[in-house]
C-alpha cells in the first residue's frame, strides 16, 4: 500500500511538472492566443499546487517585465498577452507571504489596468505606471522607488499604506 501511494505521488508530481513545462514553453509561442492560454494554465497550476505558486508568479512577472510597453496615443495600453498575465498576477495570493514576493522592477506598464490587483509587498523599482488604472489595487508595503505614477488613476489610497520610497511628486491624482 505504501509503495502504491509513493508511486502515485511520483506520478502526480511528474504530471504537474509536465504541465508547468508545457505552459512555460507556450509563453514563447508566436500565437497570442497560445501565450494567453499559457498564462491561465500557469494560474491553475499555481492555484492547484501551492509548491508551484511562487515559481508561477516569478515566470509571469518575468514575462511582463520583458514584454510590457509604454503607451502612446496611437498604441493604447498593453498587448493582450501582457494584460492576461497582469490579470493573473493581480489575482494570485502568495502561498507563503513574504516581502518582495513578486518582482515587477523596471516593468513598462503604461496605461495598464491593475484595478483590484493584489500586489502588496511587491518589489517595483523603477516601474513605469503612467496612466495606469489602479482603482482598488492593493500595493501596501510595496517597495517602489523611482517608479512613475504620473496620471495614474488611484482610489482607496489606504491600499498604498507603507509603500516605501515613493516620492510624493510622482504619484498622480488621476484624471
Amino acid at each position: 500500500m505504501l509503495i502504491a501511494r509513493k508511486g502515485l505521488e511520483v506520478a502526480q508530481k511528474g504530471l504537474v511538472t509536465d504541465r508547468f513545462t508545457k505552459a512555460v514553453e507556450q509563453l514563447g509561442s508566436a500565437s497570442m492566443e497560445v501565450r494567453i492560454g499559457a498564462a491561465y494554465a500557469l494560474e491553475n497550476i499555481g492555484r492547484d499546487v501551492p509548491d508551484y505558486r511562487q515559481t508561477t508568479v516569478d515566470v509571469l512577472a518575468s514575462y511582463v517585465v520583458g514584454n510590457g510597453r509604454t503607451s502612446t496615443k496611437k498604441n493604447y495600453g498593453q498587448a493582450r498577452d501582457v494584460r492576461a498575465m497582469l490579470t493573473v498576477l493581480g489575482r494570485v495570493r502568495p502561498a507563503h507571504p513574504k516581502q518582495e514576493w513578486i518582482d515587477l522592477s523596471h516593468a513598462r506598464l503604461g496605461d495598464a489596468d491593475l484595478s483590484d490587483a493584489y500586489l502588496p509587498r511587491a518589489r517595483m523599482y523603477g516601474v513605469f505606471l503612467a496612466g495606469a488604472e489602479l482603482f482598488g489595487a492593493n500595493l501596501s508595503d510595496s517597495i517602489m522607488p523611482f517608479s512613475d505614477f504620473s496620471s495614474a488613476y488611484l482610489t482607496k489610497t489606504g491600499q498604498l499604506r507603507g509603500v516605501a520610497e515613493t516620492p510624493p511628486r510622482q504619484v498622480g491624482s488621476g484624471r
